[in-house]
């Protein structure tokens, strides 16, 4: 009972106080809380570039340099460069009009004309984003990888609001299988929730999945409205599932208690009920503290504890097989988004 030591009907002390109790889990499961990146929630900034100079022809020798990947001569295609595009940063970028108008749905954000014939002879233009974003972008276009150069995140990210604005479908660019979603991929951890938003925004499944696996410790109670409504209320209701249904699967799965074993001399009809009495109290001090988080390792360090309380070893070896049981239910419960929420089931 709450407020005082509870004793079975043999004598013994069942289990510590509910102080005592909390004194013992609340430990064990402490390190598993709060979120560890090192993402603020509240300083979203990702959308907020650079309006580019739009329309305006510039001469090339605004440009400092020239990129190693589209020079004049680098032979990505058939036939010389006869596009210039140059960073802010003041690097060209030497295209095709063919490869960038046939991508693009909205030529370039209207700076192209509708064909080569009207292009003036320098055909030089001045766009706003940095060159480490342009060369990622053209990488796109012209379907090359570009592991080599390393982009960072923020620079990916950039990437993905660029591709909209210049007519670059992220549905063909952005896909599993393609070069910017795989570095997406690897880089998701640095920021999951910046990732998940453009995901989710842009109806990315797959990529929001991968963000999602990352967000399982973070406060998706202190989401700031601005990230939310980017999200959009599919893909909120997604991670608020994740969050919800897998702690809900975990207080379903704890319900189960171990196995009794038959009566023994040393273990009768009343030491027995120890077992199964102390696992229903300790998981409820478990809900209590879990994270959608909670590791199959810190589940089983938590639980196994309870053999520490238990006098008879066929009950402890009960416990142990119930905890190996319920770890390897855990571990089967969903860690990333569903399309159907209702997917998340304990035991399944």
């Amino acid at each position: 009972m709450d407020g005082g030591t509870e004793m079975s009907e043999h004598g013994d002390t069942l289990l510590t106080t509910r102080d005592e109790r909390q004194e013992l889990i609340e430990p064990l499961l402490t390190p598993v809380r709060g979120f560890s990146h090192t993402t603020n929630p509240h300083n979203f900034t990702l959308l907020q570039i650079s309006t580019p100079i739009q329309g305006e022809m510039a001469d090339e020798s605004l440009a400092s340099s020239v990129s190693t990947a589209f020079s004049g001569s680098s032979g990505h295609d058939d036939g010389s460069p006869d596009l210039v595009f140059i960073s802010a940063d003041k690097v060209s970028f030497h295209t095709h009009y063919a490869r960038v108008c046939n991508a693009s749905s909205n030529n370039f954000n209207f700076l192209l004309p509708n064909s080569p014939e009207a292009l003036t002879e320098t055909g030089v233009f001045q766009l706003a984003e940095e060159a480490a974003v342009l060369n990622v972008i053209f990488h796109c276009i012209y379907k090359l990888p570009f592991e080599i150069y390393d982009p960072a995140l923020s620079t990916l990210l950039s990437v993905v609001v660029a591709l909209q604005k210049y007519g670059l479908s992220l549905q063909q660019y952005l896909i599993i299988g393609t070069p910017l979603y795989q570095q997406m991929s690897l880089k998701t951890a640095s920021s999951p929730i910046d990732v998940y938003t453009v995901a989710a925004s842009n109806d990315l499944f797959d990529l929001a999945s991968v963000a999602s696996s990352y967000l399982l410790s973070y406060p998706v109670d202190e989401l700031s409205d601005e990230v939310s409504i980017t999200m959009g209320p599919v893909y909120l209701r997604r991670l608020f599932s994740l969050h919800t249904q897998r702690l809900k699967a975990l207080r379903a799965l704890m319900a189960s208690p171990p196995v009794e074993h038959p009566s023994t001399p040393a273990c009768g009809e009343v030491e027995k009920k120890r077992l199964p009495r102390s696992w229903s109290l300790f998981c409820t001090s478990i809900a209590f503290y879990a994270t959608p988080d909670m590791s199959s390792v810190k589940l089983r360090s938590v639980l196994e504890t309870l053999g520490e309380l238990m006098l008879c070893d066929v009950c402890k070896q009960s416990l142990l097989d119930r905890v190996q049981e319920l770890v390897v239910q855990w571990s089967a419960i969903p860690m990333t988004i569903l399309r159907d929420p209702l997917g998340y089931r304990a035991g399944t």
